[in-house]
């Protein structure tokens, strides 16, 4: 039985990292995205102890909803996903459900396993990419559940970009995403680089953290599109009594006690909430970061 389920663990697409699970941090917190979105219910939770059953056929949507990266995809994980589309290597995206196996095609299980970080992105660099997946397509699939949270994450990015960037968008998104030539030319001219972040921070980032992957390397050089993603990360709402908790528990690392003081890295930061839930009193909430702070290095939290 061991040497099977270490076969299996091996076979599996996705990686699993317990002590990241926001439900070991503490009993204050009880995330169950992973296990409500599971077609399989192959994922439990019990006593702040994350597991996942042979029953987990590697689908991956579960990963796409993990707000600390307990769970992961292995290779090829999102972040090169996002950069063979960046690069151009990925013509079509494809569901091994159904579409016949091409070379051009990159075979990503289900349209599920996708954040919203790399939706978006794709919007921005190649739209066209999510023509496949349409809606007659995918509900009658034992993995609906996938193209229904993509859907709505979809959409979600779309009107992010239709309010604040002014792009009249198609509102029907019933089957697919369409976009015309004034459209594409928007979104060609975005990338109008202004003030860049650090490269070489980024660079050095990227090697050690895989939090905000995406969106650091979309943002470096394109500042002006940076509140699309929609970043969050604490701010003091009042003065810190320094129990250290949020530091102490931190998923990511990016909180420090550092000069008597806590220190944030938003680039680090997952976004995931869990300083301001455990918070004893009641000190951190959670506000859209400052660009000027996404910089890779750490600074006193700002107060709100």
């Amino acid at each position: 039985m061991e040497i099977l389920s270490l076969l299996l663990k091996k076979l599996s697409r996705i990686k699993l990292n317990p002590s990241l699970c926001l439900n070991s941090k503490s009993t204050k917190i009880k995330c169950n995205n992973c296990m409500e979105i599971c077609p399989n219910k192959a994922i439990n939770i019990e006593n702040g102890r994350i597991s996942i059953s042979y029953d987990c056929k590697s689908c991956g949507i579960c990963t796409s909803v993990c707000p600390s990266k307990s769970i992961e995809l292995k290779e090829p994980d999102e972040f090169s996903i996002y950069k063979s589309i960046k690069n151009g290597d990925i013509e079509k995206l494809s569901c091994r459900y159904h579409d016949n196996y091409e070379r051009s095609y990159f075979d990503c299980f289900c349209i599920g396993n996708f954040s919203n970080e790399l939706i978006l992105s794709i919007l921005i660099i190649k739209p066209d990419l999510l023509l496949t997946f349409q809606k007659e397509k995918c509900s009658d699939c034992k993995y609906h559940i996938g193209f229904d949270k993509f859907f709505y994450s979809l959409k979600e990015e779309t009107s992010k970009i239709s309010d604040q960037e002014k792009v009249n968008l198609k509102n029907d998104l019933a089957h697919s995403v369409d976009y015309d030539e004034g459209r594409r030319e928007f979104l060609k001219n975005i990338f109008n680089p202004s003030t860049y972040l650090n490269l070489n921070k980024i660079d050095k980032y990227q090697k050690n953290v895989n939090y905000n992957m995406i969106m650091v390397d979309m943002v470096y050089k394109n500042p002006q599109i940076f509140h699309l993603y929609n970043h969050k990360s604490p701010v003091k709402a009042k003065e810190c009594i320094m129990c250290k908790a949020c530091v102490k528990l931190c998923p990511s690392s990016a909180l420090k006690f550092l000069n008597k003081d806590i220190y944030l890295n938003p680039m680090m930061c997952s976004s995931c909430n869990l300083c301001s839930d455990i918070c004893y009193d009641d000190c951190l909430k959670m506000k859209d970061t400052v660009y000027e702070d996404f910089d890779g290095e750490y600074h006193p939290i700002r107060k709100e």
